[in-house]
């Protein structure tokens, strides 16, 4: 099962990035700082929400700019991130409930399957890339398709029966 606590945690100076005159948090870095918290908190995943401009890869050929969800390759440490910068959640309320369910649910799965977010549909997969960042898809009941679904419980069974319950906690 999953558990959620709540602890206030200062964003570093240093995973402060500029593109333009718009502030971006990278996540890469940011995640690499909140890693030891990890063992010190005794969790099996940290996630954090912000409410800032969010980007990753920054230090490839093809960095990420306005990404609200992001989560590292198996062989880190498991920190996920959502941003709700420019999403128009409310602070709180059943749809804000369901998106953090939602993008936390997403995280979990992609950091188990080391899958990045699908393209195609159908767009109610917790696995599917929305670039558009359109808030009914974040907000929305959301089931895994079952591509994602047999990956998932054929590599994460009891992951997989708890992800599901996560998704169907506000139903």
């Amino acid at each position: 099962m999953f558990g959620f606590e709540i602890v206030d945690l200062s964003v570093p100076v240093d995973t402060w990035h500029m593109e333009g005159n718009k502030r971006y948090l990278d996540a890469d870095w940011f995640a690499e700082r909140l890693a030891p918290q990890i063992s010190q908190l005794g969790v099996h995943y940290m996630s954090a929400i912000v409410d800032e401009w969010m980007a990753c890869d920054l230090g490839t050929k093809k960095p990420q700019y306005d990404i609200y969800g992001w989560w590292p390759s198996p062989e880190k440490p498991p920190v996920l991130i959502f941003s709700t910068k420019g999403l128009d959640l409310e602070p709180k309320g059943p749809a804000t409930d369901r998106a953090i369910a939602n993008v936390a649910v997403s995280g979990i799965a992609d950091y188990l399957m080391d899958e990045d977010s699908h393209e195609k549909p159908p767009r109610d997969c917790p696995n599917y890339y929305n670039p558009q960042r359109k808030l009914e898809v974040l907000t929305g009941r959301q089931k895994f398709c079952k591509l994602c679904t047999d990956k998932l419980r054929a590599a994460h069974p009891e992951e997989f029966k708890a992800l599901n319950m996560i998704l169907a906690a506000f139903d």
